[in-house]
């Protein structure tokens, strides 16, 4: 004889039911949520090693540098830099990189992260008073200049791009002011007398930021319509602060206008 359920039996089974189907439609949902939000935007780093240097993005502006649906994303980027050597910083370059938005020589666009003088990637340039390094220890903050956030918009109008989903950190050169630092490729220079004197010349640092340049177009031209390849950058300009385009000129770093 089939023993008959109570009523009590009945109604325990049946919130049961209802809360295991309830947990299910709620584990639907948040994952169909998750599923449709919108991916971050990734962000990698090209910084060797070797170097006596500390970056990583300021916490209170990471997300909206990340997010893929804020139009402002250049506005909100903040590298924090951290000196982590025994010696003060004089200058620092590094390239914010698009590698998959592409000019339409077909280098990758970069924009341009800089501390201090550029002529400080010569050996023999030497501290003046009004350069301030980063002491060891000490972090400064480095942003993206205006024109090249202008030349960025202006580039995105004309060509439709879009904004990148990838964006890379790149290592391109580090001055402590006394004639030593390190190279694109993390070297530490002043180089070694370990090659023979048959062996071709090792490239100086002057020639490795140059070769770094020649990969990449910088965003500061174009502001003011012009797509050159970075090799140019070393020697732009402004003409006068009225304008309209950039000069190129074949002369010592000192020149460089829109980099300083």
């Amino acid at each position: 004889m089939k023993a008959e359920q109570s009523p009590y039996a009945r109604l325990i089974l049946a919130c049961l039911l209802v809360g295991i189907a309830s947990g299910l439609l709620v584990v639907g949902v948040l994952t169909s949520s998750i599923a449709q939000s919108p991916q971050e935007r990734k962000v990698e780093e090209n910084i060797p090693k070797t170097l006596p240097l500390k970056v990583k993005l300021k916490v209170e502006k990471e997300h909206q540098f990340k997010d893929l649906n804020n139009s402002e994303w250049l506005r909100a980027f903040e590298l924090e830099v951290t000196n982590t050597s025994n010696k003060p910083i004089y200058f620092l370059l590094l390239w914010l990189e698009m590698p998959d938005t592409k000019s339409d020589n077909n280098n990758p666009l970069a924009f341009t992260l800089q501390y201090g003088r550029i002529d400080f990637i010569h050996f023999n340039t030497q501290p003046v008073d009004t350069d301030v390094p980063i002491p060891p220890g000490d972090t400064r903050t480095l942003t993206i200049p205006d024109e090249e956030q202008q030349g960025w918009r202006g580039d995105k109008l004309r060509r439709n791009l879009p904004d990148p989903g990838k964006v890379r950190i790149e290592f391109v050169h580090l001055s402590f002011g006394d004639g030593s630092g390190f190279d694109g490729a993390g070297r530490a220079y002043p180089y070694g007398k370990q090659q023979s004197s048959t062996a071709p010349c090792r490239e100086s640092p002057v020639q490795t930021v140059e070769k770094e340049f020649g990969k990449r177009e910088t965003l500061a031209c174009r502001s003011l319509g012009l797509g050159r390849p970075l090799a140019y950058a070393l020697r732009c300009y402004f003409v006068s602060a009225n304008s309209s385009g950039c000069r190129f000129k074949e002369g010592p770093l000192s020149h460089v206008g829109l980099l300083t």
